[in-house]
Order: C-alpha cells, then structure tokens, then sequence
C-alpha cells in the first residue's frame, strides 16, 4: 500500500513539472514573439526617419515599400503573441488586417478602392503564415500602385479557400485598368511581381496563375503544411 501510494505522488509530482515547465515555455515563447514585434516596429521607425533624408519619391517609396514588409512580418508576430494557440494564427482575421494596413499605407480611400473578402476559418503555422502574408502585400501593393490610376474607382477582392484534401487557393483580384494582352507576367514584370513568384512557387510550393480581363487576377494553390509545435523549446 505504501509502494502504491509513494508511485502516485511521484507521477504526481512528475506531472506538476511538466505542466510548470510547458507553462514557463509559453511565457517565454510570447514574450519572444512580443519581443520580435516590438523589435521590426523599431525599424520601420528607424526607416521611416531615414526616409526623411531624400527628396527622390523613387528611393522613398523604396524605403516605404520595404516598411510595409517588415509590418507584414511584425502581424504575425503580434498574432501570435495574442493567439491562445502559439503554433499557428488563423489568417481571416489576419489578411483583413494586413489589407487595412496597406490601404493605410497608400492612403487609399476606401470609398474610392473598396477591399472585399471572402475567406474561410484558416490556420497557417508561422512558416506558412509568413510567405503568405508577404505574397499578399506584394499582390495588394501592386493593385494599389497600378489598378486604379487617377480617381479611377474599383474593388480588391481577396479569397482564401479551402480545397481538396490539405491545399488551399489564395486568390487576389481587382477590377482596374488590368495589363495588355500581351503581358507576361512571370517574365515581364519587375521586382514585385519577380518576388510573387518567389513567394508562391518556391516558398509556398505553390502553383501560380494570373489573368487579365477585367482588372488582373491572380490565383496560388498550395498546400497548407501541418502545424509544428512551437511549445517544444
């Protein structure tokens, strides 16, 4: 009897340790991303100020540019420091966000480009999370810049579905000027879209299509990788 009660205190007592242990490993992991976040706000600060030394709008909308994707990154962070669920961020709530963020950005009304969503309940872990939010900077970045000179007004449509088995199609569409007819995108196009190839062929592991019809649409199907468990530090 004593053998027996002895056995369970230490199984006890083995799994209040695990437990402080797991818990001491989530304060540490928020306080990481926490830490991340606060530290990308920095920079862009620091950017933001060095952009002030030039007149040449080239090189600032290079500076501004490459702020919007060091806060892309920095949401995610924020995500998940505030996430029950350190593995993974549910990207609905996300991609509203990021949208907002850009429209901010370019200081672009929304009464004049109106954002449209239409995105089921997805979780990406924070290695697909990131890629993806970058890719959609870049896609709504360039609707902004180049769909809807002049008071052109029009609609940025953002989708993300789930599909067959683990794939999910992320899809951005605008119903602006679109691109000639000739246009190839994979090899005509500049830093942007060179880097929304990058992001979804190779990071992503994605299959990319555009079109232009109406406005330019632009369709990545890729798989959405089991979540990692981030708690094992």
């Amino acid at each position: 009897m004593a053998v027996f009660s002895h056995d369970i205190t230490e199984r006890k007592t083995a799994e209040e340790r695990l437990i402080t242990s797991l818990k001491e490993k989530e304060v540490l992991l928020r306080e990481l991303y926490h830490r991340t976040k606060n530290n990308m706000q920095v920079i862009c600060s620091m950017l933001e100020l060095y952009s002030m030394d030039f007149d040449d709008e080239t090189v600032k909308n290079v500076f501004s540019e490459l702020n919007n994707k060091i806060r892309t990154m920095a949401l995610v962070h924020q995500k998940l420091y505030k996430s029950q669920n350190l593995s993974c961020i549910g990207m609905k709530e996300y991609i509203r966000e990021l949208v907002e963020l850009l429209m901010k950005s370019y200081r672009a009304s929304p009464q004049r480009i109106t954002p449209e969503y239409d995105l089921d309940d997805i979780f990406f872990a924070i290695d697909l999370a990131i890629p993806c939010g970058l890719l959609v900077n870049e896609l709504i970045s360039n609707a902004l810049k180049h769909a809807f000179p002049g008071s052109r007004q029009g609609r940025i449509t953002v989708r993300l579905k789930k599909k067959e088995g683990e794939y999910v199609e992320l899809q951005v569409a605008d119903d602006g000027i679109g691109a000639p007819s000739e246009f190839d995108f994979k090899s005509g196009g500049k830093m942007g879209l060179q880097t929304v190839f990058a992001l979804g062929g190779h990071q992503l592991q994605g299959k990319i299509e555009f079109e232009s019809s109406a406005g330019v649409t632009c369709r990545v199907i890729f798989k959405n990788k089991p979540f990692t468990n981030q708690t094992n530090i």
